[in-house]
């Protein structure tokens, strides 16, 4: 299906000229989605031992419908305990496992609509966050959300949308605070470890090994994963309990670089490309066609064996945590062209409804961003302009104008205009989807003078008719609009828009939490609190003029005079007075504020880049002339939107936005001109800072207290290992250095993107994001 309904919107995907908008006749209210007779369908779960405590904390929650999460270290087991948390029982609550990871809160409220509810009827409709929000307040049940990453308003928000359900969340560091209890998930105990590692090895194990067991055991922590992986290093490759107890005493990283060293090269390309889809699971046939694999079973099924892959039904991936730490080892055996070409033509042939492509969208998503990252421009417009559609049919519309935004940044720096056409036409439509009607008839007037330059003209006309629904029915009875306010600080992403529809239903606070840079963009002050957007009907325009302020009283003569007042004959603007061509000197244009300070901004295409208003005045009492406002190139500012003409009356103002998107970290300064025929152009400083994301993660095999510092001042990664940190660095010589923080601690080595062992400090590489792992263990004081 390639068309929905949303609100009095009908949206249809065309061939290949994007989206059509088609307003709906107004009809009697639809019928609403009907709950589902029975809970989503649960996998069948991983063998788990030694959780009987964890999964009694989950029923007792369950009585009281409240809120719980399982933190641990990488390879604790959170998915495992989640899985058979929800496992299907007799006489249990109905129980759903979303694995969450990077997925905004508004496309998650989507997912869970598909999981209890259906709507009746042959449409294909798109629910509002409010009408999701209010529908899954009437759910039951057991949640469990893995890999969770959101923050405190985030997770007060989602618990308010779901008072009837209990949460069982699996993240690396506690998230829930007072909105739940916490339990930090221990390795296994001596007992448990031994059953898990003799099924592993496929036989009992000999007293003779018990003493290098029990070293083991010690090293990783009680570790199910590294238990796993040292019982299949043991089985298949025949290494001795003893040799594995003395690498993992040294570093239990070394067993994941052992398993992955004993594979074949096929084996090695399909787990390299499993490491692109960041935990995602795909069919074993998709993988083989984008690992070039040709013997399925084989392969797939070694890498599950040894602990580097998981297996759900027909489908592999990896354990999310292992993705960035694989891929930074793995990276010189991915295709990464082959695989992009391989996972999109998949894609491309799958019903963009349906359940194939749908168990997709992460593993899609997680490549694009990586080939984005990679600058693969042709994979990125071609994986795009497949998993664009799904992202739409399916409902996620946050990931949908990430996806776009990638897809312009690509179609730009690969010179395809077409392409950038079609995606510039699409987040247009995203835009007037969500009552953004400034930005949407900016983007479609792109993709219009696109499209009308390369002469696709089936393509110009959807984009005008798309255009059309823009203009609002001019009315005699209609007052002009009121000139744009502008607003102080306005935040959007480029192509990657943050903010969401404010859930009304929910309250305030819970608004606060889903609310941003949507709405309506007339630029008028709200009085809703920090945070929050004031919210329309699905697919309704704002009541003002489009396109800029109106004019005001008064300034409807050339020289911004009225009849009979300033600048008429006779009137104070008669010859030799103020505003007639003879009056005094004309003063320049005065642009406020004069100087503006930017936050430090993301250096990464499809960044958060951060949008600030100037307010141009024209001081006289007559109308002056304006160039366009500029900005000197590849200093990271530039013009986003403004609401000045070549001419400016007198006494009026208007509104130029600047956002700052940086290319390098660092400092960086510009000045924003704009020019007024001879007169003095008015200026106003610009600054900021760029910088990239350093993601740090404290290692070992079990609980210890450690930091990794670096050399710019307040940048620091302090807490219990498994503890992940994204620290900003603003300078090319950005340097870590790691250290235990208690007793009995040490650091061990760099891993990731940096590799050495201590005391060498660790150098990320500059100008990027990057992750980097420091690898703590005991030490004997």
């Amino acid at each position: 299906m390639n068309s929905i309904v949303f609100g009095n919107l009908g949206v249809t995907l065309t061939d290949r000229h994007g989206a059509r908008l088609t307003r709906l006749p107004l009809r009697t209210p639809r019928a609403g989605p009907m709950r589902l007779p029975h809970g989503p369908p649960t996998p069948q779960p991983p063998f788990m031992v030694d959780r009987d405590r964890q999964l009694d904390v989950i029923e007792r929650a369950l009585e009281r419908r409240a809120a719980v999460e399982f933190t641990g270290v990488c390879g604790s087991g959170r998915t495992t305990l989640l899985l058979n948390a929800c496992a299907t029982r007799p006489g249990a609550p109905w129980a759903t496992y979303v694995r969450v990871g990077g997925t905004e809160l508004e496309d998650l409220l989507q997912d869970l609509m598909r999981r209890f509810y259906v709507y009746p009827g042959p449409e294909n409709v798109r629910l509002t966050t409010q009408e999701c929000a209010r529908a899954l307040s009437q759910v039951t049940g057991l949640v469990a959300l893995d890999d969770l990453q959101y923050g405190a308003q985030q997770l007060a928000y989602l618990r308010g949308v779901l008072p009837g359900c209990t949460l069982a969340i699996g993240a690396t560091a506690p998230l829930l605070g007072p909105l739940g209890t916490t339990s930090d998930l221990p390795g296994l105990t001596e007992p448990a470890a031994l059953v898990l590692l003799s099924r592993e090895l496929g036989r009992q194990i000999t007293d003779a090994e018990m003493p290098a067991v029990r070293r083991l055991v010690n090293a990783v922590g009680g570790q199910p994963l590294h238990l796993r992986q040292a019982g299949a290093l043991a089985r298949i490759d025949g290494r001795t309990l003893d040799d594995l107890a003395r690498r993992a005493e040294a570093d239990p990283a070394a067993l994941d670089a052992l398993s992955m060293s004993a594979v074949g090269p096929e084996a090695r390309r399909a787990l390299a490309v499993l490491t692109l889809l960041g935990g995602a699971l795909l069919p074993a046939h998709v993988l083989a066609q984008m690992a070039d694999v040709a013997y399925l079973a084989q392969t797939f099924e070694s890498l599950t064996a040894r602990g580097l892959a998981e297996q759900s039904e027909d489908r592999f991936g990896l354990p999310v945590c292992k993705a960035e730490p694989y891929r930074n080892v793995l990276y010189r055996s991915i295709g990464l062209a082959s695989a992009l070409h391989s996972l999109a033509a998949w894609l491309g042939s799958r019903d963009p409804d349906g359940p194939e492509a749908r168990g997709a969208l992460d593993a899609a998503v997680s490549l694009l961003g990586f080939a984005a990252e990679r600058r693969e421009w042709q994979g990125v417009i071609r994986l795009v302009t497949v998993v664009e559609r799904v992202l739409f049919v399916q409902g996620h519309w946050q990931a949908w104008q990430t996806a776009l935004a990638h897809g312009i940044t690509a179609a730009r720096e690969a010179g395809d205009a077409a392409a950038e056409a079609c995606f510039s036409h699409q987040q247009g439509v995203q835009h007037f989807l969500n009552d953004r009607t400034e930005h949407a008839r900016r983007l479609l007037h792109r993709a219009l003078d696109l499209r009308t330059q390369i002469g696709d003209t089936a393509g110009a006309a959807v984009t005008a008719a798309n255009l059309a629904l823009l203009v609002p029915v001019a009315s005699a009875t209609v007052p002009p609009a009121p000139p744009r306010a502008p607003s102080a600080v306005r935040r959007r992403v480029i192509g990657a828009v943050t903010g969401v529809v404010a859930v009304i239903a929910v309250g305030a606070v819970l608004g606060q939490v889903v609310g941003g840079s949507g709405g309506t963009d007339n630029g008028a002050t709200s009085s809703l609190a920090p945070g929050t957007s004031s919210t329309s009907s699905p697919g309704t325009l704002d009541g003002g003029t489009i396109g800029g302020s109106s004019p005001s009283p008064g300034d409807s003569s050339p020289d911004g005079g009225s009849p009979g007042g300033v600048g008429s004959p006779g009137g104070v603007g008669s010859p030799g007075g103020v505003g007639s061509p003879g009056g005094g000197p004309l003063s320049p244009p005065v642009i406020t504020a004069e100087a503006q300070s930017f936050l430090p901004a993301h250096v990464f295409p499809g960044a958060e880049a951060q949008v600030l208003d100037f307010t141009v005045t024209n001081p006289n009492t007559r109308t002056i002339d304006l160039g366009p406002p500029t900005i000197p190139d590849d200093t990271g500012f530039s013009s986003a939107d403004d609401t000045c003409s070549t001419r400016l009356a007198a006494k009026a103002t208007c509104t130029v936005s600047v956002e700052f998107a940086p290319t390098r970290t660092g400092p960086a300064e510009a000045r924003l001109t704009l020019a007024s025929g001879n007169l003095t152009p008015a200026t106003a400083n610009l600054t900021g800072t760029g910088y990239v994301l350093v993601t740090v993660r404290l290692a070992a095999g079990r609980s210890m207290g450690a930091t990794v510092k670096s050399n710019q001042p307040g940048t620091e990664c302090t807490g219990r290992t498994g503890l992940v940190c994204e620290l900003q660095a603003t300078t090319d010589d950005f340097r870590l250095t790691a250290s235990g923080t208690e007793s009995g601690v040490a650091f061990g080595s760099w891993s990731g993107d940096c590799a050495g062992f201590a005391p060498v400090p660790c150098t990320p590489p500059p100008g990027e994001d990057s992750d980097v792992t420091a690898n703590f263990k005991p030490h004997l004081t």
